[in-house]
């Protein structure tokens, strides 16, 4: 069976602190966010989602069956530590002080394997995200053209943006990959003439057997019905949901515009 050795990170800040590895990332991931043990990568979420926020969760390598998954999983912890994050792993793969020592045949069968993996051209770019930072807001050199209708226009990379008007790092970050309009007035100078929080202006057709029909958008349908989540109805959207709360939905495109349209049945 395959096997996952996946990253925690916080989107607040970027800083990667935990690395495992898991046969089930979804289960493993949901288990890292209700978990009630008293371990430091616990409460370190348990603080985070104190502030309303979860962690964020990237694949570092698929590790294929036969493979040595422990020593994967302890290379990529020492790779991070070394890269300057803080983990809040326990260990680190030893063992009472003492290294796992592998044969000289099972190091070479681990050479292989990784040549393999690295001669595929995503798993390089994916890694050299990584590596690079260019997944972390705080290490994005990019200028960005921001505007803001009091502060004017103002052309910076977003750590700089940030520090400069005490701004959210993550919120920044999903204002720039145009996954939401504007934070606290800022957006980028190409959507000023653009309103609203949110860039998905989509409308779809949502039907409830009780409510009856609507044509809206994802952020109208959960802010007029509070107990449907919004990632349940972006699935739900996404087709990986067939129903959410009650909730069926119907793809019309873009074309809808204007205000809510209310549909009884």
């Amino acid at each position: 069976m395959k096997a996952y050795i996946y990253s925690l990170t916080n989107p607040m800040n970027g800083e990667i602190f935990y690395v495992g590895k898991t046969e089930n990332l979804n289960k493993r991931f949901k288990h890292h966010k209700k978990s009630e043990e008293k371990k430091p990568s616990r409460l370190y979420i348990k603080a985070m989602q104190d502030k309303g926020i979860d962690p964020v969760i990237d694949i570092l390598q698929e590790v294929e069956d036969g493979s040595d998954f422990k020593f994967w999983e302890t290379y990529w912890i020492q790779q991070v530590r070394a890269w300057g994050f803080n983990l809040t792993n326990v260990i680190d793969g030893t063992k009472n002080g003492k290294r796992h020592r592998h044969t000289e045949t099972a190091k070479y069968k681990i050479s292989q394997r990784s040549k393999l993996m690295w001669s595929d051209e995503e798993r390089r770019i994916r890694h050299g995200q990584i590596v690079g930072g260019l997944n972390n807001a705080m290490s994005d050199k990019k200028i960005y053209d921001f505007f803001h209708e009091k502060h004017g226009h103002i052309s910076c990379t977003q750590c700089e943006l940030r520090h400069k008007f005490n701004l959210e790092s993550s919120k920044i970050s999903l204002v720039v990959n145009r996954k939401r309009l504007s934070t606290q007035g800022w957006k980028l100078a190409e959507n000023m003439n653009k309103r609203g929080n949110s860039i998905d202006e989509v409308k779809y057709e949502w039907h409830h057997p009780k409510h009856g029909t609507f044509i809206a958008c994802k952020i109208d349908i959960h802010r007029m019905f509070q107990e449907c989540q919004k990632s349940g109805l972006s699935r739900l959207k996404d087709g990986i949901l067939k129903s959410h709360k009650g909730w069926t939905v119907k793809d019309t495109g873009p074309l809808w515009v204007g205000k809510i349209q209310v549909v009884r049945p």
